[in-house]
C-alpha cells in the first residue's frame, strides 16, 4: 500500500490588476503553516497581516494612484524557519484622461451645455474669452457646464476651452453663430400694373422690423422673430411708367437689408405697325389689342372707321375717287391711368389714289391697278 503524506504549502494569488483609486479588494491564502507577511509595497495596507493555517481572505487597501503612469508591487507572505513563499504582483493602473469631445455648437442666444470630463483624476479647466462661463472649472471626472452670453453681433466667434490633468492638456472648440437676417430674394420679380401679392420668406434669430412708407406698399407683418412667410401688397398702377420702391429690414445687431419691389406700368400693343388700303377701299385684316388697361380707339379722318369686338379691331375705308393718294392715323389711347399725357399708339393708315401704281411684296414692276382707264 502506497502511502502519500501532505507536506508543507502556501498557495496565493499569483497576480491582480486594480484601478487607481483607493477602494479594497481581497486576496485569498490557502495554508497549513503560520504565515506572515514578509515584503509589500509601501501605498498597500494588508490585513491581517499573520496567520495560523486554514483558507484566509486577506483585505488589501490601496493608496490612490494620482499618476498617469502604472505602478507594480509585490505582496510576499511565507513562513521563515520552513523557508516557504508565495508571491502577489499587484498592478495599479495609473490615470485615465480620454479624448474630450472636439467641440460644441451654440446658437447667438444666451445657453449652456454640459460636456463630460473623461477621467478618474483630477482635472482643472481655463479658458480664452470672457463671454464663456465654466461651472465648475475644476473638479475629478464628472461633467463641466459651458455657458455663453449673448453674441450681439452678425459675426461668428470661438473660444478654446483647455482640460489639465496632470502634464496633459486637451482642448475643446467652442463656436457660437453671430445674428443673421435672411430675406429670400433681393427684390420681387415684376408685378403687374394691376398690384397683387408677393411672399417674401423672412429667416433670423433675432426681432426684427420692416420699414416702408409708400403708399402703394403694404405688409402683412412688419415686425416678428424668427422665421415667417411675409405677404407683400403692392396696389394698382395707374401709370404707363413702371415704378421702384424698397422695403428695409432691420435687427438691433445686424445690416439692414433691402428689399426692392418692382412693379410694372399698363402696357398697349398692336400687332401691327400700318394698314393699307387700295383706292377701292375696304376691310382691313384684324387688328389684335395687347393691354392691361382700358383703351380708347379714335380715327382721324372721316373716310375711315374703326370697329371693335372686345381686344380686336378693324378699320373700313371708303373708296378713293380722286387721283390723290391719302393718310390718316387710327389712335388708340390708354383712358385709366392718372399721366398728365396718356400713353398712346398712332397707326397710319394710308390709301393709294384710284388707279393709283404701287410695289407690293414681290412685284417686280408697277402694276395699274385700273388699266380699263
Amino acid at each position: 500500500i502506497e502511502i502519500h503524506q501532505q507536506g508543507y504549502y502556501i498557495d496565493f494569488d499569483k497576480e491582480i490588476e486594480i484601478a487607481s483609486l483607493s477602494n479594497s479588494f481581497n486576496l485569498y491564502l490557502n495554508t497549513n503553516v503560520e504565515w506572515t507577511v514578509l515584503s509589500s509595497p509601501e501605498w498597500l495596507i494588508i490585513s491581517p497581516y499573520s496567520g495560523n493555517g486554514n483558507i484566509t481572505e486577506l483585505t488589501v487597501i490601496p493608496e490612490e494612484n494620482l499618476n498617469m503612469e502604472d505602478r507594480v508591487g509585490n505582496i510576499s507572505i511565507g513562513n521563515k524557519e520552513l523557508g516557504l513563499t508565495a508571491n502577489c504582483k499587484v498592478i495599479q493602473k495609473g490615470k485615465y484622461f480620454n479624448d474630450l469631445i472636439a467641440s460644441v455648437q451654440f446658437d447667438a442666444s444666451a445657453s449652456n451645455q454640459d460636456i463630460e470630463i473623461p477621467t478618474d483624476a483630477n482635472w482643472t479647466a481655463t479658458k480664452d474669452a470672457d463671454w464663456i462661463t465654466l461651472t465648475p472649472n475644476a473638479g475629478k471626472g464628472g461633467y463641466m457646464n459651458i455657458s455663453v452670453e449673448e453674441n450681439k453681433s452678425d459675426i461668428e466667434r470661438n473660444g478654446v476651452i483647455a482640460v489639465t490633468v496632470g502634464s496633459i492638456t486637451k482642448s475643446v472648440l467652442v463656436n457660437q453663430k453671430g445674428k443673421y437676417l435672411i430675406v429670400n430674394h433681393a427684390e420681387s420679380s415684376m408685378i403687374s400694373s394691376k398690384g397683387g401679392y408677393h411672399q417674401i420668406y423672412i429667416s433670423s434669430n433675432d426681432i426684427w422690423t420692416a420699414q416702408c412708407d409708400l403708399p402703394w406698399l403694404s405688409l402683412s407683418e412688419k415686425q416678428g422673430s424668427g422665421d415667417i412667410d411675409v405677404t407683400l401688397g403692392v396696389s394698382d398702377n395707374p401709370s404707363a411708367e413702371a415704378r421702384n420702391g424698397e422695403i428695409i429690414f432691420n435687427t438691433p445687431y445686424t445690416q439692414p437689408v433691402k428689399f426692392i419691389v418692382k412693379q410694372a406700368g399698363r402696357y398697349l400693343r398692336v400687332n401691327t405697325n400700318f394698314i393699307y388700303f387700295y383706292g377701292k377701299g375696304g376691310k382691313s385684316d384684324n387688328i389684335v389689342i395687347e393691354t392691361d388697361g382700358n383703351v380708347e380707339i379714335s380715327c382721324s379722318d372721316s373716310w375711315f372707321a374703326a370697329s371693335r369686338n372686345g381686344n380686336i379691331f378693324y378699320i373700313y375705308a371708303s373708296p378713293n375717287n380722286s387721283n390723290v393718294s391719302r393718310t390718316g392715323y387710327v389712335t388708340l389711347k390708354l383712358t385709366d391711368t392718372t399721366d398728365s399725357e396718356p400713353y398712346h399708339i398712332a397707326i397710319p393708315v394710308y390709301q393709294y389714289a384710284e388707279g393709283g401704281n404701287f410695289t407690293k411684296e414681290d412685284f417686280e414692276e408697277d402694276k395699274d391697278l385700273n388699266p380699263q382707264k
